[in-house]
């Protein structure tokens, strides 16, 4: 389940309006579930920038073993408005699983960002 969950957040990168952005999960499985995606986004997205299109493409029916390339928000625009977000529920207490700045030092780049107890008021979860 977390590859697929994983997955469906990086999609696209940004490029479409059709990753999701939130995932709902039962307080009795929320913090396995949490380091289990953490760890899933660290080891196979967080690591690379640049076209997503030179990777095999992705199957939920095979093991990954290769990591995947992130490629860069649409543009500036966009990526600014994704890091206002971002430091958004940064600066309103929400807690930072794993990402939550710019990937490298060229393009618009972010890293895959998890944040865990986000108060409804936030954009960050209203919003995106």
């Amino acid at each position: 389940m977390v590859p697929k969950v994983a997955y469906g957040f990086v999609l696209l990168t940004g490029q479409a309006c059709v990753s999701a952005n939130r995932v709902y999960v039962h307080e009795s499985i929320a913090e396995e579930f949490t380091q289990k995606l953490k760890a899933h986004i660290e080891q196979i997205y967080a690591p690379g920038t640049g076209d997503p299109m030179e990777q095999a493409v992705y199957s939920f029916t095979k093991t990954i073993s290769q990591k995947k390339i992130l490629g860069p928000l649409v543009d500036k625009i966009q990526y600014e408005h994704v890091m206002k977000f971002i430091e958004e529920g940064k600066k309103a207490g929400s807690e930072v699983v794993t990402g939550g700045s710019r990937l490298g030092d060229k393009g618009y780049f972010v890293q895959p960002t998890i944040f865990r107890n986000v108060s409804i008021r936030l954009s960050i979860l209203s919003n995106l």
